[in-house]
């Protein structure tokens, strides 16, 4: 149904909301003639990659780099065929993960934590875990909140190359600064935190532990997605089948690196991570 999951996890009355809202809302409007091209103005990759970053720099010297992200990340709810389409109603996806609870007995656990992997954004091989809504937890403040989630996934630092690090933090406004893995989602709704809050803290009783995270690892430079996310969109409503082949590719590349090095720092992070997290809810 081209809907961008992590904009759908909303009740049909959010849903309506977003709906009855302004299409141009977050600036989309604006940018539609880069985010929804409706073809290739060639048969040749060497032009349309031209035209493509011609657009782009248009666009960035017109708008700036943050408030391009923060309308791609805000997407639409009006345009089924536009990028980062949040649906209409719920898709088949939510729905299952909204039964699921009504499957697993989740109100027997004393602590549940759910971590949301992604990639695509961030310092390449390099991941940040985040909350994109205010994170919670009774009697601590935003500080401490902050430390409590460090003390749970402490960051880490390779002693053979000092400058790459895992497990930044984006809990509070300061982590999510200009530049940032996950700046610009101000205006996003339907995300995974939706899911934690609007349909998994109802099942367990306030005693409960929850925690919602999400570890986004950093692959290209965000320029590069964004364009991968346009070409293939544009391709797979548009283009030929070896145009849809093509910018499949590339949009595979731009969020699943094809090298080894990037391949054993996700897989060793999200590892940690994991593990981390299943110590947490055993303690």
């Amino acid at each position: 149904d081209n809907i961008d999951i992590n904009r759908n996890y909303l009740d049909q009355e959010k849903l309506d909301m977003a709906l009855q809202r302004d299409p141009n809302f977050a600036g989309y409007l604006d940018l539609d003639f880069m985010l929804n091209p409706q073809g290739f103005v060639s048969s040749l990759t060497v032009v349309n990659d031209v035209v493509s970053h011609l657009k782009s720099a248009f666009a960035l010297m017109c708008y700036g780099l943050e408030p391009i992200k923060k309308t791609l990340l805000a997407g639409n709810y009006f345009r089924q065929s536009g990028l980062a389409f949040g649906g209409k109603e719920q898709s088949a996806s939510v729905r299952n993960m909204i039964s699921l609870l009504d499957i697993v007995d989740v109100s027997a656990a004393e602590k549940i934590t759910l971590i949301d992997l992604h990639t695509g954004l961030g310092p390449s091989g390099t991941d940040t875990l985040a909350m994109l809504k205010p994170g919670k937890k009774k009697g601590l403040t935003e500080e401490q909140f902050a430390d409590y989630i460090d003390s749970k996934f402490p960051g880490e630092l390779d002693p053979a190359e000092p400058k790459w690090k895992g497990g930044m933090k984006a809990l509070s406004s300061a982590g999510k600064k200009p530049g940032s893995a996950m700046s610009g989602y101000d205006l996003t709704i339907g995300t995974s935190d939706d899911y934690c809050n609007t349909f998994l803290a109802p099942h367990l009783a306030d005693k409960k532990e929850l925690l919602c995270i999400t570890q986004e690892f950093g692959t290209v430079d965000t320029v590069t997605v964004g364009k991968a996310l346009i070409e293939e969109n544009t391709a797979w409503h548009h283009g030929t089948e070896e145009e849809k082949a093509l910018y499949g590719r590339r949009l595979r590349d731009a969020f699943y690196v094809q090298d080894a090095k990037w391949m054993n720092s996700i897989v060793h992070r999200g590892l940690t991570v994991f593990k981390q997290a299943f110590a947490s809810v055993n303690v």
